[in-house]
């Protein structure tokens, strides 16, 4: 302002706002209003250049110390407290400077709502128009807790209808405090509420006996996905190749693609082989992160027509790719980020020494995103040890790909008016990759991977699924404004990563087998970060308690003599 200026100070400032109000025969009152923030516990100092004769300072509590008495300044030292504490500043021009010193969490919750009312505590506040006395608003705040601080800051005098007074109204200061008790407990999302679990599986086009004439076809290399107008989701290609006996018996044992983007899953004649995640390089079943492939698709192979499948899922765009030439006079070649990025498989595959494969078909989505576009289920086969599940395990067995279809009401969750609290997909397994639906939408609400191992297979790179994300990677948060009002659906499509060195689940312990099991629950979202005991950075629930308020300015009368404030309860 034109009487104060902040010449200097060691705290954060979060802004700088007005408030006035007309109060009778007084004129009208105004008053800045400065935040300065930090940690709490924390101590800082400020200096302030006065440009006219200070009439008043006040303050709460010796937590704002003054040092010194120039009339051309005012500094002082504070430390940050879990309350907000303030500085008044008056001066014969009747200005007024209120400075709040607050920790850094209670800056985040300063609420300014009409009518010249901070509120300064609860989580959430949105003031709510309408016709009714006072400022009302609708607050959330952390379900954990049993009793909030709240501090109201206003022209005014005003009473908070739900909260208890703690600290009447200060006439100088301009500050009310408050609390508010909460239950402290919770909400819960019961863990049965997808028990009841359909299982599909979703895997012709991995048949050599699979309709595809209705796919787009090529001739020669594959294309990619890119240049097929397939950006996102699953694709699958298939091709051919016929042998004799004596090809088969005298082939080496290899199967290699140029350029391969992002998940590859490889199918022949029907038997899985292995998932890589080569992003943007080439596959060679040789290398040794593909060991044991070779031989698998030695296996597979018969004399006559053979049909090698291919699921491709697109993660994202911008892939490294190894470069086919070398550096200048030299062999060696480094990864860069490609120009082109382009996803799915092109460039030459080549089976064995120099065998091209032929008759390219391709075709995006899985079965199960076409029927639910078509309202067609019968494009899906149940599975036949599952049919209607009642538990929240799968198996999968290698390579498999499988549609788990569930339902839950809204009257099973959380009461949306008494609690905020955003709930979470989880799912938890090992090798394994997924993609949620919700209510029949053809987008999906989010995409999981089981753990880092097999995204290391396949590539140079070390990719990990947490990247560029703080959240749990096991949760897929559910929106809460796509839901129904009464039934909603979710449909995960689940596909098997394994190796080619993993076992079937038929092969294996019941112990080995159980800790291949996909688990699919509803959970509360762990998405808030808050420092544990330890000082170290932990997750815990994010839920809030929702509740309604009101800000009511109560009568204030002014002293004719010595125009002082006197508040009237």
């Amino acid at each position: 302002t034109n009487t104060y200026k902040l010449r200097y100070t060691t705290a954060e400032i979060l802004t700088k706002k007005t408030i006035s109000e007309q109060l009778g025969i007084r004129g009208e009152w105004a008053s800045t209003i400065v935040i300065l923030y930090g940690p709490e516990g924390g101590q800082g100092e400020a200096v302030f250049d006065i440009c006219a004769n200070i009439v008043d300072i006040s303050h709460i509590d010796d937590t704002i110390r003054r040092h010194g008495n120039s009339s051309s300044e005012v500094a002082i030292s504070f430390r940050y407290e879990h309350q907000p504490r303030f500085l008044t500043l008056r001066t014969d021009s009747g200005d007024t400077l209120q400075v709040m010193v607050t920790t850094s969490r209670l800056a985040g919750r300063v609420w300014e709502l009409p009518n010249s009312v901070f509120l300064v505590g609860l989580d959430y506040v949105q003031s709510i128009e309408g016709k009714e006395r006072g400022v009302k608003f609708r607050y959330e705040h952390d379900a954990r807790v049993t009793t909030a601080d709240v501090t109201l800051l206003s022209a005014k005098p005003c009473v908070l209808e739900g909260f208890d007074e703690v600290e009447r109204y200060n006439p100088k200061t301009g500050v009310t405090r408050f609390i508010k008790r909460f239950p402290g407990i919770l909400p819960e999302v019961r863990r049965d509420l997808l028990s009841t679990c359909q299982v599909y599986r979703d895997m012709k086009e991995s048949s050599p006996s699979f309709d595809d004439t209705s796919w787009r076809s090529f001739t020669g290399n594959p294309l990619s996905l890119d240049e097929l107008d397939i950006h996102e989701g699953h694709a699958w290609y298939r091709a051919e190749i016929n042998l004799t006996k004596g090809e088969i018996e005298t082939l080496t044992p290899r199967l290699r693609i140029d350029h391969a983007d992002d998940f590859v899953g490889i199918y022949v004649n029907g038997s899985y082989i292995t998932t890589l995640a080569p992003l943007g390089n080439g596959i060679d079943t040789n290398e040794e992160d593909c060991k044991g492939s070779s031989e698998r698709i030695l296996r597979s192979l018969r004399a006559g027509r053979n049909v090698l499948t291919f699921l491709i899922e697109i993660w994202g765009h911008g892939a490294f790719e190894t470069p086919t030439g070398g550096l200048l006079n030299s062999r060696i070649s480094l990864p860069a980020l490609s120009p082109r990025g382009l996803k799915g498989l092109h460039g030459k595959v080549i089976l064995g020494d120099n065998l091209r494969l032929s008759k390219w078909k391709v075709r995006a989505r899985l079965s199960g995103e076409i029927s639910t576009l078509n309202n067609d289920s019968r494009r899906l086969e149940p599975r036949s040890e599952s049919g209607t599940k009642k538990a929240t395990k799968v198996h999968l067995s290698r390579g498999e790909v499988i549609w788990c279809t569930a339902t839950f009401s809204n009257t099973d969750l959380p009461g949306r008016k008494e609690y905020h609290a955003p709930f979470v997909l989880r799912i938890k397994g090992k090798n394994a990759r997924g993609t949620v639906f919700l209510n029949n939408h053809p987008q999906p609400i989010g995409r999981w991977i089981s753990d880092d191992a097999w995204l290391h297979r396949g590539t140079w790179a070390n990719p990990t699924r947490e990247m560029w994300s703080y959240a749990n990677p096991d949760d897929v948060p559910i929106p809460i404004r796509s839901l129904d009002e009464k039934i909603n659906t979710l449909r995960i499509a689940l596909i098997d990563c394994s190796g080619s060195q993993v076992s079937e689940p038929t092969e294996v312990s019941e112990s080995k087998r159980s800790e291949r099991a996909i688990e699919i629950e509803l959970a509360l979202n762990n998405d808030d970060l808050a420092v544990g005991n330890d000082g170290k950075t932990v997750r815990a629930p994010h839920a809030a308690v929702r509740g309604e308020g009101r800000a009511s300015v109560v009568d204030v009368k002014v002293d004719e003599k010595t125009q002082e404030m006197k508040v009237v309860f």
